[in-house]
């Protein structure tokens, strides 16, 4: 803890629990006391329960995914900026019920049994919230009020009333996770009309997220949390979102009909799938925990930056979905996209195109910025993103293929890795990774 020696000493695997922390005398599995982990620990990853309490992204995210494309698909255009509006908030739900426990979980986890209980009923609030998204938008607010409730009786409270130093700051991400929680149900409630549910939404997802920053800014003891085991918290959840699209992509194609392998359609796969291949190359290039390890002030910015190369992400899941449609138009798998209803049909292609250009290009922007990286960088990254948006523009309603055009976006983005891959030989620093 600040102000305080800490003595490291080496500890043998019988020192150890299951989520790697170190025990203490008098300590068992049933209980142990909630201490503030050593920011410092050696080869901090993360446990088995985090790594299941991240399978229930994956339900939820292809919910998200699924009906974002299945909306867009549909949807006439005058209606398309209400189901971007929709995507953004469905997306958030499921974030923002991932992102408490990420934090909180690199502070203590001390992998006891009422931890476990507390992670189980926060999984079974995500799942809560998956179903909603499918089914029943209300069941949204329903599995929120079920995480929240566990986040913060077996969490925050409980870690109030254990760690004397930290007490404060746990009592007020306890008090804000409940107010916050108390403004959702007023807005399922009171906002009956699609521009109050947005401006409710805009607000209370600000004051959900901004919470944390004002609790830190506000704190004499800061909260410890370890910027290594944070940056593979925030990896493993990229992994997903580029496991969701490869999921999306597969369930739009038909590579094999009953005849012969169908040539567009394998065009479309091979190169969506070298898309995402280099677009995680160059998300792995920034060592994020060494960057909030050397820049404590990146910390907040790479933490909630996240959120938008996420959110670019799972677009780009729908959008991969929908140019896997559109290189079988005849088959049973898109009737949706090949209804008698002009509009719908008329703008499959061009839908798919966008979207899967627009989601690159805010990837690409995001990227650099998340990380504080020098101008130039940034310039650099969106020049690239400006190419694939170019191409978008003026191929998006032409006769190309979709296979053609994914192709050509991914031109300038292997120009781009190779350069980033060049310097990252000559120059070892942070920066020099994505130079």
């Amino acid at each position: 803890m600040p102000g305080h020696a800490v003595v490291v000493t080496k500890l043998g695997a019988s020192d150890r629990t299951m989520s790697g922390r170190p025990t203490h005398v008098n300590e068992s599995f049933i209980h142990r006391r909630m201490r503030a982990r050593d920011p410092r620990e050696q080869h901090r990853v993360s446990s088995a329960l985090e790594k299941l309490f991240d399978l229930m992204l994956v339900v939820a995210l292809s919910a998200v995914s699924g009906q974002f494309a299945t909306a867009l698909a549909t949807t006439d255009d005058d209606h398309v900026g209400d189901v971007i509006s929709m995507f953004i908030m469905m997306f958030f739900s499921v974030w923002n019920a991932w992102l408490p426990f990420v934090w909180f979980s690199s502070t203590y986890d001390v992998d006891d049994i009422l931890y476990r209980v507390g992670t189980l009923g926060q999984m079974i609030g995500i799942l809560l919230v998956a179903d909603g998204i499918e089914h029943n938008m209300a069941g949204i607010l329903t599995g929120y009020i079920v995480l929240r409730v566990f986040y913060t009786v077996f969490f925050r409270f409980r870690a109030a009333y254990q760690d004397v130093p930290h007490r404060t700051s746990n009592l007020k991400y306890g008090i804000a996770s409940c107010v916050t929680t108390v403004g959702w149900v007023c807005q399922q409630q009171f906002a009956t009309t699609p521009l109050s549910m947005l401006l409710c939404f805009v607000v209370l997802a600000t004051c959900d997220l901004f919470s944390g920053v004002a609790v830190e800014l506000t704190n004499a003891v800061k909260t410890p949390f370890h910027p290594h085991h944070i940056s593979d918290r925030y990896a493993e959840f990229t992994i997903i979102l580029f496991g969701e699209a490869l999921l999306s992509l597969s369930h739009g194609l038909v590579l094999m009909s009953s005849t012969a392998f169908d040539v567009d359609a394998i065009s479309v796969a091979v190169a969506a799938m070298t898309l995402l291949f280099l677009l995680w190359w160059l998300y792995f290039l920034i060592p994020f925990g060494k960057l909030m390890h050397d820049r404590p002030e990146t910390t907040f910015g790479v933490g909630y930056g996240h959120f938008v190369l996420h959110l670019a992400l799972a677009a780009l899941a729908a959008g991969l979905n929908l140019a896997a449609l559109t290189a079988h138009p005849t088959t049973s798998t898109n009737r949706h996209l090949t209804s008698t209803t002009t509009t719908t049909t008329g703008r499959s292609k061009p839908t798919a195109a966008w979207l899967v250009a627009v989601s690159i290009a805010i990837y690409l922007v995001s990227l650099p910025l998340v990380a504080a990286l020098p101008r130039v960088i940034v310039a650099r990254y969106a020049v690239v993103a400006s190419s694939i948006l170019g191409l978008a523009a003026l191929l998006a309603s032409s006769s190309l293929t979709m296979g053609s055009l994914l192709w050509l976006y991914n031109v300038p983005l292997l120009i781009h890795v190779a350069t980033a891959v060049y310097h990252t030989r000559q120059k070892p620093a942070v920066v020099a990774a994505v130079n």
